[in-house]
C-alpha cells in the first residue's frame, strides 16, 4: 500500500461546500436520538440532572466542579417545550451529539475533500455505545464533546492560516466549555503552545491575546460569577473557592496518577462496546498519515489532545469512568475519517476496503448491542450489582444505548412514593435511586409527608460519624438521638435491609408487603428506651 506525500487539507475557501453536510448529519442524529432518547425519569446522575433544571438548581451539591451552570441554563430553556415529563431535557443531550457529529462531518469534508468521508465518519461515532448512550438521556458529555470538535476545527484551521478572529472564536468557544464542564480544560495547554509557537513565528500579534483572553471569560461569565460568589463566602477565600471549582470533591480521584478504579474492569467492559468495528483500525492508519495529511504541526497538537484525554480517562478512578471517554471515542473517529480518506487514495482496492470498513462500523454496533444481553445470557453471564435496582435489567441498560423504551425508573419512583405516602416517612436510598424518587415529586409539584435521603439529609447518621466513636455507648447514644429527633416519629423505608443506615439493623426488623418495592423499618423498641438501654 502507498500513500500520498503531499498535504491534501483544504483551506476554508477550497473544497466541496459544507453546509448541506452539515445539516443533513444533523438532522439524520437529531432524529436517531429523538427515537431514541428517554421519555421518562432516569437513575443516577440523569436523574440530578432532571431535577436540578427542575427546580433551577445551578450549582449542586458537591463543589462548583459539579455545578455545570450552562448546562443547567439550557435544559431550563428547552424544558420549556411542549412534550413528555422530561423528554426534553434528555433530548437536550441528543442535540448537543447532533451538533457534534454535523461539526464532525463538517470539518473532516474540509479537510479530506469528500463530503462521504465526513458523513461516514460522523455515522460511526454516531453509533459507537458511548455517544449514543450519553445521547439517550440528561448527560453533559455530549455538549462538551461537540465544543471539542469546534475547537479542534478552528485550532487547525489556525495552524494552517494564522487569524486572531479564530483565536478568539476558539477561546469563546472553550469558556463556554468551561461553563459546561472541566473537561474543556484540559486541552488548553495544548492551545497555549500553538499560541506560543505562532507568535514567535510572528503569525499572530499580542493584541489577539488580550481580545482572546476576553472572549474566553465572557464564554465562562456564568461560571466565573459562580466562583467569585463563593469566595466572597464567609467560609471560604479566593483559594478554596477555585479548588471547588477545579476538583470539587473529587481532587484526589482527579490527581490521581498510577492507581486503578476498584470497578475498572466494568468500565473497561462497557469501553470496549465503543469499539466493536473497524473505527480503531482506521483511526490507526489515520494516526500514521495524519502529519502527512493536515501537518506536522497540526497533527502533533491533535495527537496530544487525543493523548491528554484518553490518559484522564484511564487513570481516573471513579465508578461511572466510561462515560469520559467520549471525547477520546470522538478524537479516534475524527483519526479514522483521516484513515479511511488515507486508504481511498492509495488503489481502487484499498479505495474499496475503506467504503466496507465505514458501511460495517455503521451496521455492527447496534446489531451487536441488539443481541448481546441474549448472548451473554446463553453463556451463563449475568451482570450483578452491589444493590438491585427494582426492575431494571442491569445487562440491557447497561448494553443496550436506545433509552427509549427503559421506564424503570419512572416505575420504581412512582410505586415507592406511592408506598411511602400512605403513612409518610423518609425514604433512606441514596444517590443512584434519590434522584429518581426526587425527580418524580417534583414532577408532581411536591408529595407533601414524603422525603428522600441524600447527601446526609433530611436524616443524620445513625451512628457516629467516626468509627472510633462506634463502641462508645454514650457517643452512639447521642446519635441515634438525633436521628430519632429529626425522624420525629415517622416511618422509615428502606430500599433492602442491607442498605439500611449503618446500625439500624440491629435495632429494627424490615417488612415489606407483598408487590411492594420499599421495605418498611419495624423498630424491636419505642427510639426513647432504645436509646436508654444504650446509654446504660
Amino acid at each position: 500500500m502507498s500513500t500520498d506525500t503531499h498535504i491534501p487539507y483544504r483551506p476554508e475557501d477550497k473544497g466541496p461546500s459544507i453546509r448541506s453536510l452539515w445539516i443533513g448529519v444533523f438532522v439524520a442524529a437529531a432524529v436517531l436520538y429523538a427515537a431514541t432518547c428517554q421519555r421518562g425519569i432516569s437513575w443516577q446522575d440523569s436523574g440530578m440532572f432532571q431535577w436540578r433544571v427542575a427546580v433551577g438548581d445551578y450549582t449542586g451539591e458537591l463543589g462548583l466542579a459539579l455545578a455545570h451552570p450552562l448546562y443547567i441554563a439550557m435544559g431550563r430553556a428547552i424544558a420549556r417545550m411542549p412534550g413528555p415529563d422530561s423528554f426534553w431535557v434528555n433530548y437536550l443531550s441528543g442535540l448537543g451529539m447532533a451538533v457534534a457529529l454535523a461539526c464532525m462531518a463538517a470539518m473532516l469534508c474540509r479537510m479530506t475533500g469528500k463530503r462521504w468521508i465526513g458523513a461516514a465518519s460522523a455515522g460511526m461515532l454516531a453509533v459507537t455505545h458511548i455517544a449514543w448512550t450519553l445521547s439517550s438521556y440528561a448527560m453533559i458529555y455530549p455538549w462538551t464533546v461537540a465544543g471539542l470538535i469546534i475547537e479542534i476545527w478552528l485550532l487547525v484551521s489556525l495552524i494552517h492560516r494564522p487569524d486572531g478572529r479564530k483565536l478568539a472564536a476558539l477561546a469563546l468557544v472553550n469558556g463556554l466549555g468551561f461553563a459546561i464542564h472541566n473537561l474543556a480544560l484540559l486541552p488548553l495547554p495544548v492551545y497555549a503552545v500553538v499560541v506560543l509557537w505562532l507568535l514567535a513565528k510572528r503569525r499572530l500579534t499580542a493584541r489577539w491575546l488580550a481580545i482572546s483572553a476576553a472572549t474566553w471569560i465572557a464564554g465562562a461569565s456564568i461560571y466565573l460569577g459562580q466562583i467569585i460568589h463563593l469566595a466572597a463566602q464567609p467560609d471560604y477565600n479566593i483559594v478554596s473557592a477555585v479548588r471547588s471549582a477545579l476538583v470539587g470533591e473529587y481532587g484526589a480521584q482527579v490527581a490521581n496518577i498510577f492507581g486503578l478504579s476498584k470497578y475498572w474492569k466494568a468500565n473497561a467492559a462497557l469501553g470496549s462496546l465503543s469499539f466493536v468495528s473497524f473505527l480503531l483500525p482506521l483511526a490507526v492508519v489515520g494516526w500514521v498519515s495524519m502529519g502527512r495529511r493536515l501537518g506536522r504541526p497540526a497533527a502533533a497538537a491533535v495527537g496530544a489532545i487525543t493523548f491528554i484525554h484518553a490518559f484522564f480517562v484511564v487513570r481516573y478512578p471513579v465508578p461511572d469512568q466510561f462515560t469520559f471517554l467520549l471525547p477520546t471515542v470522538a478524537l479516534v473517529a475524527l483519526a479514522a475519517g483521516l484513515g479511511a480518506d488515507t486508504l481511498t487514495r492509495s488503489s481502487p482496492r484499498w479505495r474499496r476496503v475503506a467504503v466496507v470498513a465505514c458501511v460495517l462500523s455503521i451496521i455492527i454496533p447496534p446489531v451487536t448491542y441488539a443481541s448481546l444481553p441474549a448472548v451473554a445470557r446463553a453463556a451463563g453471564i449475568e451482570q450483578v450489582r452491589e444493590r438491585e435496582l427494582p426492575y431494571r435489567d442491569e445487562m440491557r441498560y447497561w448494553i443496550q444505548p436506545w433509552k427509549h423504551n427503559e421506564t424503570s425508573a419512572a416505575r420504581f419512583a412512582r410505586e415507592a412514593i406511592d408506598q411511602a405516602a400512605e403513612t409518610g416517612g423518609v425514604i433512606w436510598a441514596q444517590t443512584t435511586p434519590t434522584w429518581a424518587l426526587k425527580a418524580e415529586m417534583q414532577r408532581r409539584g411536591g408529595v407533601e409527608n414524603v422525603e428522600a435521603q441524600n447527601y446526609g439529609r433530611p436524616l443524620p447518621s445513625y451512628l457516629p460519624p467516626e468509627t472510633e466513636l462506634h463502641d462508645d455507648p454514650e457517643a452512639v447514644a447521642r446519635s441515634r438521638r438525633r436521628f430519632h429527633d429529626v425522624l420525629d416519629g415517622r416511618e422509615l423505608y428502606v430500599l433492602s435491609p442491607d442498605k439500611a443506615p449503618d446500625g439500624v439493623a440491629e435495632d429494627a426488623d424490615f417488612e415489606r408487603p407483598e408487590n411492594a418495592v420499599l421495605y418498611r423499618v419495624v423498630w424491636r423498641e419505642e427510639p426513647p428506651d432504645m436509646i436508654r438501654n444504650q446509654a446504660d
